[in-house]
């Protein structure tokens, strides 16, 4: 039988139509099947007790829980521990506890997966309760169970390999970075001073260029800290349910606002008004009150540091000990980084200074540090007023 190039074109669309058809149909499985066979976006695997590995891997792993809820489900889902210290080949039972605490009866189903994505393929699930419909009566309580074992076989894959190996044996390769970074910044520094000293290419146009990327600058640098105090106002005013509901949670010791923190407060207050004394030193040519002036100001930095130091090496919470932890050295932390960053930068003026340089009408590197200190103190106030007096 003879079929005509005309009948030929609607039978091969019929075709493509049914199979793009079936595609769609099957899609959904065969993406499923592939995830499961190649842990593609972290999706774990299916194991029984006969595949149990007999070995043990003496590499430690850490393995941290987080426990996220649809906003349409009004349940409360946490786990017994948020994070769990493992092996490759132990098997470990982790118990999840969910609530419903409305007056309707609600259904839902718990999804499941690993990040970094290259461990889920080795994470292996000998007993779930994901993907599987639950439903809980008004007020009901119920505790599921998650039974699984890291595959010994995640010590030789080259892509786990690397996530472990920076997480824990590359302090050498931070070390070399650091070491770049601290001598890009120093060159640059040295440059921006020899145009602006000796060559005379700091023209007043130039001078309101720089005026204007400090003040840029300081903008990013709020909004930075925004993002931490946002983090820390959303924990704290809805506290979640794997903390007790309550802030600060029961099991953290909080520092007493009126101890060292008072005594911080104070110091960068006083160094606010030394830098200030400089400023004015500066403008009205006292090059005396200047340098003593910067001297006081860079000697409070350090003492803040020191301080700061001893109450993180006196603190009973660490930083990936929960939420609070996180929220307080996060804040906390980059902002003592910004008082050494800070102190760095007034001590380069201070070492200027005394070597002469600047002059009344021309002193941006001096006053631009003298904005970003004033900054740090602003910023401080707020810390010390949210997270040390009204988050304890």
């Amino acid at each position: 039988m003879n079929i005509s190039k005309k009948n030929l074109t609607p039978i091969a669309l019929v075709s493509i139509f049914l199979l793009m058809l079936g595609l769609s149909f099957a899609a959904v499985p065969l993406y499923d099947l592939f995830c499961r066979v190649t842990g593609f976006g972290g999706t774990t695997q299916n194991a029984t007790d006969k595949e149990i590995p007999k070995i043990i891997v003496n590499q430690d792993y850490k393995m941290r829980f987080d426990t996220n809820i649809n906003s349409t489900l009004d349940w409360k889902f946490y786990p017994e521990m948020n994070t769990l210290n493992l092996k490759p080949g132990e098997v470990h039972t982790v118990k999840f506890k969910v609530e419903n605490p409305s007056n309707e009866i609600s259904s839902g189903s718990a999804t499941f997966n690993v990040s970094p994505s290259p461990f889920g393929i080795y994470l292996n699930k000998i007993g779930c309760f994901c993907f599987e419909k639950q439903t809980l009566q008004p007020g009901e309580k119920k505790e599921f169970v998650l039974t699984f074992f890291l595959d010994p076989k995640v010590v030789d894959d080259n892509k786990t390999k690397k996530v472990y190996y920076f997480h824990s044996k590359a302090l050498w390769l931070l070390l070399i970075g650091f070491a770049l970074v601290i001598y890009g910044a120093f060159m640059w520094w040295r440059d921006v001073i020899e145009e602006a000293e000796h060559q005379g290419h700091h023209t007043p146009v130039v001078q309101i260029g720089h005026r204007y990327g400090m003040t840029l600058f300081i903008a990013s640098e709020v909004m930075f800290f925004v993002a931490w105090f946002w983090a820390f106002f959303n924990a704290s005013l809805f506290p979640p349910d794997s903390i007790g509901g309550i802030w600060p949670p029961a099991d953290i010791k909080t520092f007493d606002p009126w101890d060292i923190p008072l005594i911080n407060t104070l110091i960068l207050l006083l160094s606010g008004t030394t830098v200030t004394w400089a400023h004015h030193a500066m403008l009205e040519n006292d090059r005396k009150g200047l340098v003593n002036g910067l001297i006081a100001t860079v000697f409070l930095g350090f003492i803040f540091s020191c301080f700061q130091a001893y109450e993180y090496h006196h603190a009973t919470f660490t930083l990936d000990g929960g939420i609070y932890g996180s929220t307080f050295y996060m804040s906390t932390g980059f902002h003592g980084f910004h008082v050494i960053v800070g102190t760095v930068f007034l001590a380069v003026c201070l070492f200027r200074s005394m070597r002469g340089h600047s002059t009344p009408q021309h002193h941006f590197g001096f006053e631009a540090a003298a904005w970003y200190w004033h900054f740090v103190d602003v910023v401080w106030l707020f810390l010390f007023a949210a997270i040390y007096i009204w988050g304890s």
